[in-house]
This record gives structure tokens, sequence and C-alpha cells, in this order.
């Protein structure tokens, strides 16, 4: 995708505001509003808020869900590539939520099929990185259809702040623990020691921050 960068800088002050409301009761001005640009400059980028929306989730489906070499790469240990699966996992399912989805599937469905099949990409990817592994003999013989369609369901509730507040943790803390727990059920014993996690509560704290983050529309 050879698109201009700064292109990126507007999707990341939009998203956050979409991912909460959605984006069929934005009108242009309030885009302009939360984007900090004119109207000249929205339109020598984008045709419409419809193709806001369609090079947004382009976006996300090149960047954030779709194949990624990098977890079939075996120079890079597993244990490396099982982090970073697990925080591009977090990424996507936080940016794209139900209001988000709900918003595309009414009013852009023909998006649908683009999420779909980066999905399914992704399904194959890992089914084949999680193979590799129990061939390799690292990870222990689980469904690995079952273990990373869990994901979604689990870290959608951890989203939910009376989840947070009713057990007085943090959404950090509870990514972090279902980052372990996932961690214990793939790996074999001997593997676990192994594991160097300490840049992963500073990944998950920059995630946190990059799509929590909602600015509010200027005056």
């Amino acid at each position: 995708m050879n698109r201009p960068s700064n292109v990126d800088k507007y999707f990341n002050l939009i998203l956050p505001h979409i991912r909460k409301h959605g984006f069929s009761h934005l009108k242009i001005e309030e885009i302009l509003k939360y984007m900090n640009i004119s109207k000249a400059t929205f339109y020598k980028h984008f045709t419409s808020k419809d193709d806001l929306i369609k090079q947004l989730v382009s976006n996300y489906t090149a960047y954030v869900i779709n194949i990624d070499p990098l977890v079939l790469d075996e120079t890079l240990t597993f244990e490396y590539r099982f982090g970073k699966i697990f925080l591009k996992s977090v990424l996507s399912i936080m940016i794209m939520t139900d209001e988000f989805y709900e918003d595309i599937k009414q009013f852009q469905p023909s998006l649908i099929s683009l999420i779909t099949a980066a999905h399914q990409n992704r399904c194959e990817l890992l089914q084949r990185f999680y193979f590799a592994g129990f061939e390799k003999g690292s990870f222990n013989p689980i469904n690995p259809i079952i273990y990373f369609y869990q994901d979604d369901a689990v870290i959608r509730s951890l989203m939910n702040p009376m989840l947070i507040n009713h057990y007085n943790t943090s959404q950090k803390q509870q990514l972090i623990d279902f980052y372990i727990l996932k961690k214990y059920t793939l790996f074999k014993a001997d593997r676990i020691g192994t594991m160097d996690d300490s840049a992963m509560e500073l990944e998950i704290s920059q995630i946190l921050q990059t799509i929590s983050f909602e600015l509010q529309p200027l005056t």
C-alpha cells in the first residue's frame, strides 16, 4: 500500500472515536475536527466518509490481522513469535470493536468480506505455526483452532469495565495474566524457563495507550 505516511496519522486520530462509537453518526465536519485537518486536506486523501472507512478497514486487514511472514520465520524462536502473535491478537481485537464492526456490517457490508478473508488467512497461518511447534516438540498437543479462537471471546471480556471494577484489577494486568495463561497452556514445561517476557508488559501498555486515548473534537 503506497499511501502517504500522514494518512496513518489521520487514522490514529479518528480511530479511538470510531472504535468506541462507530462511524455512522459522524458528519464530515466532525471527522475534520477529530483529524484536525481542513476540508481541502481531507479530500486530498479521501473522496468521502465511505472512502475513509474503506481505507481504514484496508489498513486494518493489511497491517493487523493479515498474513504476517514473521510467524513462519524459522530463524526466530517459537517463544519470540508466540509473543508477537499474542500482541497482534490483542491489537486486532481491540481495534475491531462490536460498535465498529456493526457499523461496517450495516453501512459498508462489502468490507466484511475483506475482514473475513484476512481472518481466514491468519487462521491458516497460525495453524501452520502451531503444528510446526508440535512437530519440534516445543508445544503441548492441543487443538490449535480452539486455542487461538478463544482469544476473541476472552480479550473482549477483558475490555469490559464492569469486570475490571468487580475484580479490582486493571486492563493491563488482565491481559498480562491471559498471556501467562496462554503461555503455560501452549509450551512444554522445559521451554517455559527459556522465555523472556521482560518487554511484554511495556508492549501491552503501549497498545492500551494507543487505542484507549480518545481525542476530543477541537472547538
